[in-house]
């Protein structure tokens, strides 16, 4: 009965895990768009001579965000393999 217990909690953690990576993989997609959509923004406001608004986070910024966003992917992904590799 322990088992079995045992082997129902190690499941939720598995789907909660995958769940979580699944999650950031759509995040990470959602900041890639972003990110092209903004480019595109700012390139054809200065094409057309327009002040590029100051607020708008720089590309340094967004890849820094997209690097811990990948990240945080990687050891998700290394803990999710870790868990399906225990008995």
């Amino acid at each position: 009965m322990i088992w079995l217990f045992a082997s129902f909690v190690s499941c939720q953690s598995l789907a909660l895990a995958q769940e979580r990576e699944r999650e950031l993989s759509e995040r990470d997609d959602l900041i890639c768009v972003l990110t092209q959509t903004r480019d595109q923004a700012l390139a054809t406001l200065q094409r057309h001579g327009l002040a590029i608004p100051t607020q708008i986070p720089n590309k340094e910024e967004l890849e820094t965000l997209h690097t811990h966003v990948r990240m945080m992917l990687t050891v998700f992904r290394t803990c999710l393999l870790r868990r399906e590799s225990k008995p």
